[in-house]
């Protein structure tokens, strides 16, 4: 009786680990033929926006899987959030820019939205993402850093043109800043900083250098800074973009 059982025992074991070992040979021959995205981040965070204005961030959406990646689906928490992506077929080693505009609105504080990008990568394809920010207010207290003024404009005179627009950097504390640029809209052109640390009470200039673009429509971007004192991060503060619609088509 004994043996029976041990021999029932045994079979059972060994039925087991047999539909284990077909469900991982099964699990990884899917693995091989599936797209897989990879994002280089799931959350960015603007720092201290405006009000009535958009600020922008690129995500970069990767297939890093052994076959053809389809995103089926993006979705934008709210109706304040834009995610447009330039390709939704990715190759293998393929990958494509989803800019999320976040536009402020009357918002005051903090606030953070959420986009679900949904693929048919097996066996899970969705992917939340998320922007953060903290929207000002008139009744906050100043930023140890601002701008003036407190957006970038730039009105091309043609698609073709070239051109530089700035704005000054003010230090409104009592400690000495570093200030970074973290990320920008390359698409429109490149930020530069005059000087990178500003001592209380003075300024510095960050200029943008706006390129050519055959866009025809007034295009958002933004400049993200990130403000230390010493080793210490105070803070990260957007400042937005605006190329606006070039002056030779404002009338056709």
């Amino acid at each position: 009786m004994r043996i029976v059982m041990m021999k029932k025992l045994n079979l059972c074991i060994a039925v087991f680990f047999g539909f284990l070992l077909t469900f991982n040979i099964l699990f990884a021959q899917s693995d091989r033929k599936s797209g897989r995205l990879d994002l280089r981040e799931r959350v960015f965070d603007f720092g201290i926006v405006p009000r009535e204005a958009k600020v922008v961030h690129d995500f970069v959406l990767k297939n890093v899987g052994h076959d053809t990646l389809r995103i089926l689906d993006i979705k934008a928490g709210c109706a304040c959030t834009t995610a447009p992506v330039g390709k939704r077929v990715l190759e293998v080693n393929d990958s494509t820019i989803m800019p999320v505009t976040f536009s402020t609105g009357r918002a005051s504080g903090k606030t953070q939205k959420g986009v679900n990008i949904t693929t048919d990568m097996e066996p899970r394809g969705l992917f939340p993402l998320s922007i953060k920010a903290y929207v000002e207010s008139p009744t906050m207290k100043t930023p140890d850093l601002t701008a003036e003024p407190r957006s970038i404009k730039y009105t091309p005179p043609d698609t073709e043109a070239e051109g530089v627009a700035e704005v000054e950097l003010v230090n409104n504390s009592d400690k000495d800043l570093t200030v970074k640029i973290v990320d920008y809209t390359d698409d429109l052109g490149q930020p530069k900083l005059k000087e990178g640390r500003i001592k209380p009470g003075k300024k510095s200039e960050l200029e943008f250098e706006f390129i050519p673009m055959s866009n025809m429509s007034t295009v958002n971007g933004s400049v993200t800074l990130e403000v230390y004192a010493g080793e210490e991060m105070l803070m990260r503060y957007s400042i937005p973009i605006i190329r606006q619609r070039p002056v030779d088509y404002s009338s056709k």
